[in-house]
């Protein structure tokens, strides 16, 4: 088994796709499953709608996720599988690398060369993101965990929501089962500045330009 020197997370959503991929994905989920394009579009149009209209009544990014997964109820498990397959290569086929921050895939290889555990934060679910993972060669990711029964899927989450704070448990979780040191300091690359990760997280990943929430955890 290969022996990384340092772990490093990216987060999907704000640091390596330039698209919304999830209502991207749903989107082309509602055209392949729904017969007529019409109807599927008023499906997604109307479920946009519904999400904006909880953003301005207050809800928190948890519950929209929840919302989310809430639109594949009753889908089986393989099927979806193939769409999330199809959906990313007809993707690929149409941007090409376009569709990826170049500068975090340029960390993300120079981490490699470094001999880093290169792992995904995303709030989405595994099989959506599989397409990724692999033309990207991450080592692991943390995502969110679907409830299934019989093979189809319930449309509940079993993990809490990897989103925000969800994000910084589910890292939390993970170094301790490598037995690295959670708030151990770390050196800001661009910033040059000593820090723990909680610290990192209100500055960075709070805030709202998402420019700088990619961060490294040293194993100990």
């Amino acid at each position: 088994m290969k022996q990384h020197i340092y772990t490093v997370f990216f987060d999907l959503e704000k640091n390596v796709f330039n698209i919304d991929h999830k209502n991207n994905f749903l989107e082309y989920f509602l055209i392949e499953t729904i017969p007529e394009y019409e109807y599927a579009d008023k499906c997604y149009k109307r479920y946009l709608k519904k999400i904006k209209e909880k953003v301005r009544s207050g809800a928190k990014l948890a519950h929209l996720n929840k919302m989310y997964f809430k639109n594949f109820t009753g889908m089986q498990e393989n099927l979806l599988s193939e769409i999330a397959e199809s959906w990313f290569d007809n993707l690929y086929q149409q941007a090409g690398n376009g569709m990826f921050n170049a500068k975090t895939i340029f960390e993300i290889d120079m981490h490699k060369r470094n001999g880093a555990e290169i792992v995904f934060l995303s709030s989405s679910f595994r099989s959506q993101i599989a397409g990724i993972i692999n033309k990207l060669g991450v080592d692991d990711v943390i995502c969110a965990s679907l409830e299934k029964i019989k093979g189809y899927y319930t449309g509940n989450i079993l993990s809490d929501p990897i989103s925000c704070l969800g994000k910084v448990r589910a890292m939390e979780c993970y170094t301790n089962s490598l037995q690295a040191d959670f708030n151990a300091p770390f050196v800001l690359k661009k910033e040059n500045k000593v820090s723990s990760f909680y610290d990192y997280y209100e500055e960075n990943i709070l805030g709202t330009d998402g420019k700088n929430s990619r961060h490294s955890i040293i194993r100990q």
